[in-house]
């Protein structure tokens, strides 16, 4: 094979574990498929195979987007190696004397993860899982591992990405060593993550971590030390009215060439984002930046339906409802609107599943429509 092919490290490593007594056997095995499981345990003990003592699941799939545009299919894929995988396991080595049961889950089933409902949920099951077998008198941990600097992170070509948000990434020496520290302690489940918690805030959390990360120590932020973001709106709000609309335009347009990693003068005011390449994904991350640039809350479809940084800046203007600004809308009106709105969740409770897909998907593929000066978003969160 050539010098350079991967399999030749793997190769060595294996050489050097067989030189400590130990012997690795391979198998080409579908975790998810208890059939094969057994077929292949049968052997290993038919063919004088040494006990088996532990067990490391390690097994995972991705396919990230939106829940709106997932298919049942999209979610089995992922749960398969995660949940039908671990109960194949856990059944198949019942009577067996083991040591250690490791599932190798993910961070993402805690923290917000764009695109990644079925990711999280089939590894939120791991947690539980562990918990149910400890429960059970039965060995068990699930790691939720933040991002390793090898494999899908090194394919994808994620380091920058991950940099961005403050997240460290986990070197295989540094997972080795946690893992050794982890796997004979009592706890059912671990989240193993590194992070710059000030950054990790102020990028990826939309200014604000979640609650969980209460006991961390990390400190608010000084008012010396609060990025151009934060004080953004108040910037605004003491700029003349005219002034106001271009320069929300010009900080938009920064945020689209920092998502997009492009100059700011390839950055066109009345460009679609959707002709620059924005998807759901990159949406997300956008989202985040533009809510915690302005403090405000644009919902996902907007940007999904061709937002401009003109059309986008004249919205986020107008939820900004700064002084001097158009009059409040007379109660009257709002009390209409207020009624209206209960109207549209009355019908919504009336759709069908399917319904309210093929309704989602339509908003989706729809246009942005003319700017309507002090429209409200049309839909609220995600």
């Amino acid at each position: 094979s050539a010098p350079d092919d991967p399999h030749n490290s793997m190769i060595d490593t294996i050489r050097t574990i067989e030189g400590l007594g130990a012997r690795v056997t391979a198998a080409s095995v579908d975790v998810a498929d208890a059939d094969q499981v057994n077929m292949w345990l049968d052997r290993h003990v038919r063919e004088g195979g040494r006990p088996v003592r532990g067990i490391v699941h390690a097994a995972g799939s991705v396919n990230d987007q939106l829940l709106i545009n997932m298919t049942e299919a999209d979610f089995t894929e992922v749960m398969a190696p995660k949940i039908r995988g671990t109960r194949v396991l856990h059944n198949a080595f019942r009577g067996y004397d083991l040591d250690f049961f490791v599932m190798f889950g993910s961070a993402g089933s805690v923290l917000a993860a764009p695109g990644q409902g079925n990711y999280a949920a089939a590894n939120a099951f791991l947690d539980a899982f562990a918990h149910y077998r400890q429960a059970e008198g039965l060995p068990a941990l699930t790691i939720g591992w933040g991002p390793w600097s090898v494999g899908m992170v090194e394919e994808l070509k994620l380091e920058k990405r991950y940099a961005q948000r403050g997240i460290e990434l986990i070197t295989p020496a540094v997972g080795i060593r946690i893992l050794d520290r982890l796997i004979n302690q009592k706890a059912a489940s671990v989240i193993a993550i590194g992070a710059d918690w000030m950054q990790a805030r102020r990028v990826g959390f939309g200014g604000k971590l979640p609650p969980m990360f209460s006991e961390l120590g990390v400190e608010e932020a000084s008012p010396d030390h609060v990025g151009s973001d934060s004080s953004m709106r108040e910037l605004i709000s003491a700029m003349p009215e005219e002034d106001r609309l271009d320069a929300v335009a010009s900080h938009v347009r920064q945020i689209v060439a920092a998502v997009f990693e492009l100059p700011v003068a390839e950055v066109g005011l009345d460009d679609s984002l959707d002709d620059i390449g924005l998807d759901s994904m990159m949406a997300m991350d956008f989202r985040l930046r533009i809510n915690a640039a302005f403090a405000i809350d644009v919902p996902l479809l907007e940007l999904l339906r061709g937002v401009s940084v003109t059309s986008l800046a004249v919205h986020i203007l107008d939820d900004l409802h700064l002084a001097g600004d158009d009059a409040p809308e007379p109660l009257g009106q709002r009390s209409e609107r207020t009624s209206a709105g209960g109207d549209v969740d009355t019908l919504l409770e009336q759709l069908s599943e399917a319904e309210l897909r093929e309704m989602l998907a339509e908003l989706e593929r729809q246009p942005s429509g003319p700017d309507t000066g002090g429209a409200q978003w049309p839909l609220q969160g995600q």
